[in-house]
């Protein structure tokens, strides 16, 4: 069950954060396209910001992620049928939208949720924490 539990927060985990993430990152931050014939850049190492995670930051993300994951699966419901590329960029928009306002009603600014995914990604003790959290 433990693995099961794990297996699904990951896979819902990385949704959020593509979810999330998506819409952070500046276009302009992305790199540009690879030449066929040149060497592959160098990857990026991002820092990597060692946070204290208490209780009340915990539950303040798990609110949060709860929020973003509802508003994620409402979206792929309303795309389902929508096939012109402006209403799909209108309504995911939307959703970003939506998910910024999910996360400050939380209590959270986007940066300080993001750093707490992060973490939670990287600490055993903390998912499992996490995972208690957003568990009905």
């Amino acid at each position: 069950m433990k693995k099961t539990a794990m297996r699904i927060f990951s896979g819902a985990a990385g949704l959020a954060i593509v979810f999330v993430l998506a819409w952070a990152l500046p276009a302009a931050a992305q790199p540009p396209p690879a030449q066929p014939d040149a060497p592959p850049p160098p990857p990026v190492a991002l820092p990597e910001e060692a946070i204290e995670v208490g209780d009340e930051e915990l539950e303040m993300a798990a609110e949060a992620y709860m929020a973003i994951m509802e508003l994620q699966h409402e979206l792929q419901d309303d795309l389902a049928d929508v096939e012109d590329q402006q209403e799909i960029q209108q309504r995911i928009a939307q959703a970003q939208s939506q998910a910024a306002e999910a996360v400050s009603e939380a209590g959270l600014e986007m940066a300080e949720y993001e750093q707490i995914i992060r973490a939670i990604e990287q600490d055993d003790q903390l998912r499992t924490a996490f995972i208690r959290k957003i568990q009905p």
